[in-house]
């Protein structure tokens, strides 16, 4: 069994407008030591989907249905994360399943000192004194390379920078050697250097704990550089799950997948303009009745419109890979007779 399996998730969030389903039977699965990446655009689902495993949704939002099955000693007794109370779940929050946030400057307490911040996970989970949680607090910021840690515990959030802000975080979510790192776009606020630097570190520190990382993002030279297996979602949906090495090798089933891949600057591309995806994400009051992609997509037919296609098995199924689509293969959806199916629909 997975370290995590996530099955048939659905998360509802209560509104001025009524009940809004922002995740719909979303299933993934985590394995020790290994990198998942979760990709979209905004509004598909995929933070959500995250922060879901730790039931750390907003006051308005709620598990609906699914299990979120956690198998912390890997011994095929696996815990459901969803059904726990919330006493159970602050023992695992950030001691076997820890996150790192976007911004850490709005996950930072600006009035408390580095040092204050970073012993908590040690005071709370692993029941050390204070004079020992500052001796590991101090081990934990040279362990992400961060000079000078005895200078840096006594100092406040803002004295730092970006780059040293997360590098804090990181040490702070895997100060109790946790099982699973979620990371909810750790790279967004940095720039191109100090993102390198820190993909950099999040790779070797997996490699010395065999920690696994749920990796939230929708930047896709990210996802090339770290992911194992990678989930594409688009309205609360996954549409495709696969290899890393499948999806940038070309070998992609779903035509949002293609669009995403498509719409990456490269240097060997000589082009004008860069290819996108037409349209916008709909809204989540006003859901397309067929496939959630189907006025987006340029291969749409008529059963697209009025029928939701199920996430299926494509090629080989020990592979994994999975796209929710009737037409999965290239060939078939730009051969002649589904153009003329796509000329009548679109007249």
């Amino acid at each position: 069994m997975a370290l995590l399996e996530v099955k048939n998730l659905r998360v509802c969030f209560r509104t001025r407008k009524g009940i809004v389903r922002a995740v719909n039977d979303i299933s993934f699965s985590l394995d020790a030591g290994k990198t998942l990446a979760i990709v979209g655009e905004s509004g598909s689902g995929k933070s959500v989907s995250a922060m879901s495993v730790l039931r750390l949704l907003d006051g308005n939002g709620y598990i609906e249905s699914g299990e979120i099955l956690f198998d912390e000693h890997e011994t095929g007794r696996a815990v459901d994360l969803a059904r726990l109370s919330e006493r159970e779940m602050s023992k695992i929050r950030g001691n076997r399943i820890s996150v790192i946030f976007q911004e850490p400057m709005t996950a930072l307490n600006p009035v408390f000192t580095v040092k204050r911040q970073l012993i908590e996970p040690f005071l709370v989970h692993g029941g050390h004194t204070k004079k020992q949680a500052e001796i590991e607090a101090e081990k934990m910021l040279e362990a992400v390379r961060i000079p000078a840690p005895k200078r840096v515990l006594k100092e406040y959030p803002h004295q730092l920078s970006g780059g040293m802000r997360q590098r804090i975080m990181i040490a702070m979510a895997l100060a109790c050697q946790p099982k699973i790192l979620i990371a909810d776009e750790p790279t967004t606020a940095l720039d191109v250097t100090i993102q390198a630097q820190i993909l950099e570190l999040m790779r070797d520190l997996q490699k010395e704990r065999g920690t696994a990382i749920l990796f939230i993002t929708h930047d896709l030279g990210v996802v090339n550089e770290t992911a194992d297996e990678v989930a594409v979602t688009y309205c609360g949906q996954i549409v495709e799950r696969a290899k890393r090495s499948a999806l940038f090798g070309g070998r992609y089933s779903h035509p949002y997948t293609e669009g995403l891949l498509s719409s990456i600057p490269s240097l060997h591309k000589k082009k004008e303009r860069l290819d996108c995806i037409a349209g916008s994400v709909p809204s989540p009051w006003e859901l397309p009745k067929g496939c959630k992609f189907a006025p987006r997509c340029p291969y749409a037919t008529q059963k697209c419109i009025v029928k939701e296609p199920a996430l299926e098995s494509v090629g080989n199924s020990a592979s994994g890979h999975a796209v929710r689509c009737f037409y999965p293969e290239k060939e078939e959806r730009k051969s002649d007779r589904h153009a003329e199916l796509v000329v009548r629909l679109r007249t």
